[in-house]
């Protein structure tokens, strides 16, 4: 007997999605805390307002940190200096509008409290 998945879209709309049609991916994001502050970055949605940890996509063959280092610095021109932390792992799943498929994502969220982020 086949999965399905629940997947929720962008306006979050569900859907039932079989495990064929489910695309696996893995994310990284980190938790930046300087004093009182939380680094944030603009949602790459394109919804006015909206802001997130800055992070993203792991691509084939690359390692989860070595990842992290290059979406912060595309997102943010900053380099990552030191090693963070574990915080946790967890699994979501949506609905792409456009593909009309599942994306089920393995996000691992990192933190690093008190160094340095270096202007490249």
């Amino acid at each position: 007997m086949s999965k399905t998945y629940l997947c929720r879209d962008i306006n979050g709309d569900a859907h039932l999605v079989a495990d064929a049609d489910l695309v696996q991916r893995t994310s990284v994001y980190v938790v930046v805390v300087r004093s009182d502050a939380v680094l944030l970055v603009r949602d790459g949605t394109g919804r006015d307002g909206l802001w997130d940890l800055p992070g993203g996509g792991v691509e084939s063959g690359e390692e989860r940190l070595s990842a992290l280092g290059r979406e912060l610095f595309e997102e943010t021109g900053l380099r990552l200096e030191g090693e963070p932390s574990y915080l946790c792992e967890f699994t979501e799943y949506f609905f792409d509008l456009q593909s009309r498929r599942g994306l089920g994502v393995d996000t691992v969220l990192l933190r690093r409290r008190g160094f340095r982020l270096d202007p490249a």
